[in-house]
């Protein structure tokens, strides 16, 4: 076995002892070694380790190597408070029960390591239940420890559901799709445990493709001690990739790019067979002392060890090292405490002092806390995008806690398609309770309900609309009652002179105050029309003023304001008047003016605006030119009604053109 075995790894007890003498540990002691094989049998390790502790007095026990083994020989030194140190494949978490095994030490990492590791990295991905398969197929040691503290890890911790185990009596590929129909029902997240060396990761990874369960729904985990992850250990000292593995009594059908590219679902959780992750030079040195030095006292391993198979060391050799190294400084630690103590193998005392951290043959530290457990570094694996495997992350197990340290810059990088599995897909784990669709299962109603919403808007939208546009068309409406088109507009004409006379004539001597309208002519202010038939007195305006918003809204109000006491404004005439030489040039030289001619009114295209009034109901004009602040009595009153602000703004000479609100006499219209 090369994990382990004994020509491979035996020396590495002899490494550790110059270490020690250099360092000056337990100077005034010699180091012997005795030898015994327990071949990993429970009873064989039992009765074995009477002998070491009754016959041949030895002071500490380094061993056994196995789980069975490991637990038969901790029970005994617990008994006889004999310290025990073990190491290689002894991985299950009873034996690091302090209170069951006061007096041993394991520096190997256990299940219950392995287990916390998983965890964490359960919570770190957001799964909170997985399922579990597993087979002691092959090895029997192995994954029974690990399915004990999976179960164990999922029953202490409420944030990680174990939904389902399922153990594999006898590993073939029907057995793995069965084993993969049965899980499916119950989870996405598989976390896995198989006996190394026998091609049976590579074989589960076939059946996930075979089954239909090779998709980015699914990722599998394969978590178990004893592990390089997806590099498989040669007897060489060679290794190769997982799925290079010879199919054996495995029939895929598949080629080894296919399962290649089915390995991107998986993630290893492993401890890389106790080697560190960078094959460092001293590293490189210790393998090739251990080699070498088999041939050395006590071991005198020549002719059995020149075998090629044996020139490869042990992947856990280094744990015997810090094994025998660890007690040394102990058992110092003790000595230093009570020099006169002759009880050197006093379990309970050496343990006592166990808590400590150096340096590994690998350059990595190694650390043991006060129960004499392993602070184990355990490795994460994963595939690139280029399907070549690397080192993930790193995590850092104490305990309970664990120190998680990512390799990869992000997460995406981990999954194949860049898409994180749900430990619960959307639909549920038979594609059945996906959550409801509305618009899916009621699409003839959530069209209507569409179109009845499309048609509320587009009706409100067009009722916004038409009812901006009809205020816009009744603000124009009434902007329309004071802006006067000057064709509605008829000049009264004065009379000539004869015709003056033969009215006089005929009417004979009067003493009428009253002269009629048509007697009056344009002034310089006014002038005077017949507006529907009604007299109208016009005041112009030497300017053209472009009105605002509130100036509008305001000559509408005037334009609705009735009252006898005040002259009634009628609204302005905005056309432009000119003579008709300037009416030739606008409209055939210049163009794009709408113009009426009217007569020498302009001079050199002076704008005339006008403002006009409503004169009261008898045509006649008083000839009286008496000012008169209050108006005559009712039956002879003769208002002239005037709401005119158009003036220029800042223009002084023209404000007293402003408000008029006082009755007049008509016959001082006169500008």
């Amino acid at each position: 076995m090369r994990s382990i075995g004994y020509r491979t790894s035996a020396s590495a007890v002899l490494v550790a002892r110059d270490r020690i003498r250099a360092e000056h540990l337990l100077d005034q002691y010699d180091f012997n070694f005795t030898v015994k094989f327990d071949e990993c049998s429970e009873s064989l390790s039992a009765g074995k380790t009477v002998e070491l502790i009754n016959q041949d007095d030895v002071d500490v026990i380094i061993g056994p190597t196995c789980n069975r083994a490991g637990v038969s020989t901790a029970s005994l030194a617990a008994y006889y408070n004999v310290p025990v140190f073990e190491w290689g494949l002894t991985t299950t978490a009873d034996i690091g029960n302090f209170s069951r095994y006061p007096t041993t030490v394991t520096v190997s990492l256990d299940t219950h390591s392995m287990a916390v590791a998983v965890r964490d990295v359960l919570q770190r991905f957001d799964w909170e239940e997985f399922v579990f398969i597993y087979s002691n197929d092959g090895d029997e040691e192995k994954c029974a420890s690990m399915k004990d503290d999976m179960e164990k890890m999922s029953v202490e911790n409420v944030d990680v559901t174990l939904a389902y185990m399922y153990q594999i009596q006898t590993v073939t590929m029907e057995s793995l799709k069965k084993a993969l129909k049965e899980v499916s029902k119950r989870g996405r997240i598989v976390v896995t445990c198989f006996a190394g060396s026998k091609g049976f990761k590579k074989a589960f990874v076939a059946a996930t493709v075979l089954a239909g369960m090779s998709t980015d729904e699914y990722i599998y985990i394969f978590a178990e001690p004893q592990s390089r992850g997806f590099y498989v250990d040669e007897s060489n000292g060679g290794v190769h990739y997982s799925w290079d593995d010879s199919d054996g009594n495995f029939v895929t059908g598949l080629t080894n790019e296919q399962i290649r590219e089915a390995y991107g679902k998986v993630l290893y959780i492993c401890d890389n067979m106790g080697e560190p992750s960078i094959i460092t030079a001293q590293y490189a040195n210790f393998t090739t002392q251990v080699i070498n030095r088999m041939s050395e006292q006590p071991f005198n391993c020549v002719q059995d060890c020149a075998n090629a198979t044996y020139k490869v060391t042990a992947t856990y050799a280094g744990q015997l090292f810090d094994a025998f190294y660890a007690y040394a400084v102990a058992l110092n630690k003790s000595l230093a405490m009570d020099p006169t103590t002759t009880n050197l193998k006093n379990g309970s005392l050496i343990l006592s002092n166990i808590a400590m951290t150096f340096q590994g043959v690998g350059g990595s530290s190694v650390s043991l806390d006060e129960t004499g457990s392993r602070i184990a570094q355990v490795f994460m694996f994963a595939m690139n995008s280029s399907l070549l495997p690397y080192i993930a992350a790193g995590l850092l197990v104490n305990g309970s806690r664990v120190d998680y340290t990512p390799y990869y810059s992000s997460e995406s990088v981990l999954w194949k398609g860049g898409v994180k599995p749900l430990s619960r897909p959307i639909c549920g784990f038979t594609g059945t309770e996906c959550p409801p669709d509305f618009v899916k299962d009621y699409l003839i109603y959530t069209i209507i309900a569409a179109l009845i919403v499309i048609a509320a808007l587009l009706a409100g939208c067009t009722g916004l609309l038409y009812t901006i546009h009809m205020k816009k068309r009744e603000t124009e409406r009434q902007d329309l009652l004071w802006q006067v088109p000057f064709i509605e507009l008829q000049q009264i004409q004065s009379k000539s002179k004869a015709e003056a006379s033969m009215h006089s004539f005929a009417s004979g001597p009067s003493t009428s105050t009253k002269i009629t309208i048509e007697s009056r002519s344009e002034t310089t202010n006014f002038i005077f029309y017949y507006h529907k038939q009604e007299i109208v007195a016009a005041m112009k305006h030497d300017l053209i003023l472009l009105f605002d918003t509130n100036e509008k809204s305001e000559f509408r109000q005037m334009r609705n304001f009735d009252n006898d006491n005040l002259n009634k404004f009628i609204g302005l005439s905005g056309q432009i008047h000119v003579t008709a030489e300037a009416n030739r040039m606008l409209t055939q030289v210049v163009g794009g003016f709408k113009t009426e001619s009217r007569g020498e009114v302009i001079i050199k295209g002076k704008g005339v605006m006008e403002t006009f009034w409503l004169l009261g109901e008898d045509s006649g004009i008083s000839v009286s030119t008496q000012w008169k602040k209050t108006p005559p009595e009712p039956p002879r009153r003769q208002s002239v009604r005037s709401i005119s602000p158009i003036v220029e703004k800042n223009a002084e000479e023209d404000s007293a053109k402003g408000l008029y609100s006082e009755y007049k006499d008509i016959n001082n219209v006169n500008g």
